[in-house]
């Protein structure tokens, strides 16, 4: 936000309603930027990731924590925490296909790991507010890829949970 020294930003300043837009405004960018007192980062080694099948390390200086697991075979990471909220950190790039995701057990939704250049630490899923409790997230390698792709993989870089505070 940027304020400048002339008679629009003046008469917004002085008025009741602009200084209320701006409050409001301020708030959402503390909201949306500063991170909650029960939020968590694991990174893709954290034993609060079980992993089945054939993972493999990529070490690059660009990734959350300096690496990210990858799978290009039959393979899933199983994340089970107890809080409100998850977001999947990942790689985005020209080698990488769709997972298949599901969270508590539900519907799969399908996450499209490709982008033509690489993008590193994107997130590429959110769960969005959930109810405060235990909740499990899967994600699978399918085989699928898009349609401009080079490869399937998917990645975990690293899993931001939001966790109970209790």
């Amino acid at each position: 936000m940027e304020l400048g020294d002339n008679v629009a930003d003046r008469a917004l300043l002085l008025s009741e309603s602009g200084r209320q837009r701006m409050a409001e405004a301020l708030a959402k960018a503390v909201r949306e930027h500063t991170r909650p007192s029960g939020l968590n980062r694991y990174e893709e080694t954290s034993t609060q990731i079980a992993y089945t099948g054939p993972w493999l390390n990529f070490l690059t200086s660009g990734a959350s924590g300096g690496s990210y697991k990858y799978a290009d075979a039959p393979a899933s990471a199983t994340i089970t925490f107890t809080g409100t909220r998850i977001d999947w950190i990942a790689t985005k790039g020209y080698t990488q296909g769709k997972a298949k995701l599901i969270l508590d057990g539900g519907a799969p939704v399908t996450v499209d790991l490709y982008n033509p250049t690489t993008l590193r630490q994107v997130r590429v899923w959110s769960s969005g507010e959930l109810p405060d409790g235990q909740h499990s997230v899967v994600i699978s390698w399918s085989g699928e890829r898009s349609v401009s792709t080079g490869g399937t993989r998917v990645n975990v870089d690293a899993l931001e949970v939001w966790e109970s505070l209790q």
